[in-house]
């Protein structure tokens, strides 16, 4: 692979700063103080705000990577650029849901399609480039640990 040239790094760079848009969305969307929030019941196997907060940082972080890889390999496609948009989009629209609507039961439907989403995502870019797709693993692993626990808050309140 020789050096990138300026038509590869620019989408590369836009793909990046792209990703870190969603990040910083869904961080002002996330709303951790608000009393309804602070009210719901949550289960033993809730992580604390920290935790969730840094995971969600270098899943961000990993997306990103794995969507630069790609974009400087010149292997994505459109079909792979609408499942990282699709994705993106899906995160916010999850945010707005639980945060801002307030709804579990709400929040947790779109994490089920969410979930779908990365899944069809991390199974297209594997198949483009397994490095890229390997770095979207971590993404995935999290949404379903994510969706278990929106279940069980939806379900106790």
């Amino acid at each position: 692979m020789g050096k990138p040239g300026y038509e590869k790094i620019v989408p590369a760079v836009a793909g990046a700063l792209g990703v870190a848009a969603v990040a910083l969305f869904g961080f002002v969307l996330m709303d951790t103080q608000s009393a309804w929030y602070r009210a719901l019941l949550k289960p033993a196997f809730a992580p604390p705000e920290t935790v969730s907060t840094v995971v969600w940082i270098v899943v961000y972080g990993m997306i990103a990577a794995a969507l630069v890889l790609l974009l400087l390999r010149e292997k994505g496609s459109g079909k792979n650029a609408l499942l990282f948009m699709a994705n993106g989009l899906l995160l916010l629209v999850w945010g707005y849901t639980f945060y801002i609507l307030q709804s579990a039961v709400g929040a947790f439907a779109v994490l089920v399609v969410l979930t779908l989403a990365a899944w069809l995502l991390v199974r297209d870019t594997i198949l483009k480039d397994a490095l890229a797709g390997w770095l979207l693993a971590p993404y995935l692993i999290w949404l379903v640990y994510v969706l278990i626990l929106h279940y069980v808050i939806a379900m106790i309140n």
